[in-house]
């Protein structure tokens, strides 16, 4: 819309036209931030922040923590169930 990615270069995240997987989008945004700064990403050096389940399934998938905060639709009565579970819980 307001055409900013003509200005501005991204060398970090997983965009939605990179995967239909978000998981994937997780480990896209890795290897793009392990790119950009010159080294390994590990998982301790990730926090992927979301507000819906598929964001904390994406997370754990990818087999990294995740902050599950209640932003959107999603409360956190609607958070799905042990393998979705947030690493944490916050809300807004």
């Amino acid at each position: 819309m307001f055409d900013l990615d003509t200005h501005i270069q991204f060398p970090y995240g997983g965009y939605g036209e990179d995967h239909d997987d978000r998981a994937e989008l997780v480990r896209t945004a890795t290897g793009r931030s392990a790119e950009a700064l010159g080294g390994p990403i590990e998982a301790g050096d990730v926090l992927l922040i979301g507000d819906t389940p598929a964001d904390v399934a994406a997370a754990r998938s990818a087999g990294f923590p995740v902050l599950s905060v209640s932003t959107g639709r999603s409360t956190l009565h609607t958070r799905p169930g042990r393998r979705g579970r947030p690493s944490g819980v916050g809300s807004t």
